[in-house]
């Protein structure tokens, strides 16, 4: 569920408005002045149930299609799936597989991934570590604007993952698109092309809004 705000349990709420739990202030902004979301909650709701089979059917649907779509671009990338030694990370609605870039020290050409290659695994590109950000902003620009999708990318403990959720009306046709874009996303990446876009960036010349490199 979006926030405007950052949200969770150590999340003190500083203005706090009267009358309005903590809940309702951090949700009740939606980015638009149109209301008539508020009126479909209804029919939302009976189409839920009566179409898709209702609220378990579809955690059950969604929750399958994450991880066999999960294992699916992993496959596809030469990658992996994020999983916990209990194997219980993966019992939600979305899964996060890692992208198969490697990262390079900016002061030395030896790597920094905190993930050794496994024999199996095929980098598809270098990126020096103080382009950690750069690369993300470049490749959901690209994503977006190029691919017609959107797919979550972040970087943690070392490397770079592609956050990808199950919805109701996906299916693993998505996934595999998901697949191809971002293995060509990271190829490009890796060849240097984000550099231009970074570039602009530190020199003030554009801003993440307006750069359309």
């Amino acid at each position: 569920m979006p926030s405007h705000s950052p949200a969770g349990p150590k999340f003190e709420v500083l203005h706090q408005e009267p009358g309005k739990s903590d809940f309702v202030y951090e949700f009740q902004f939606i980015g638009t002045m149109d209301n008539s979301s508020y009126l479909c909650i209804p029919d939302a709701i009976a189409f839920r149930e009566e179409v898709c089979g209702g609220e378990q059917k579809i955690r059950k649907y969604c929750h399958e299609l994450a991880r066999e779509g999960g294992k699916l671009v992993a496959n596809a990338l030469g990658t992996e799936v994020m999983e916990n030694e209990s194997g219980t990370l993966m019992e939600c609605n979305f899964t996060n597989v890692r992208l198969p870039l490697k990262v390079i020290s900016s002061t030395s050409s030896s790597s920094s991934s905190s993930t050794p290659p496994t024999g199996e695994e095929t980098f598809v590109g270098a990126i020096e570590e103080k382009h950690q950000n750069g690369v993300v902003g470049w490749m959901q620009q690209k994503l977006n604007e190029e691919y017609d999708t959107f797919i979550a990318i972040l970087f943690h403990n070392g490397n770079w993952w592609a956050r990808l959720s199950a919805q109701i009306y996906l299916d693993l046709s998505d996934f595999e698109y998901g697949a191809r874009v971002l293995k060509e996303a990271c190829e490009r990446a890796g060849q240097g092309e984000f550099l231009g876009r970074v570039d602009k960036l530190e020199r003030g010349e554009a801003t993440m809004e307006q750069d359309p490199s």
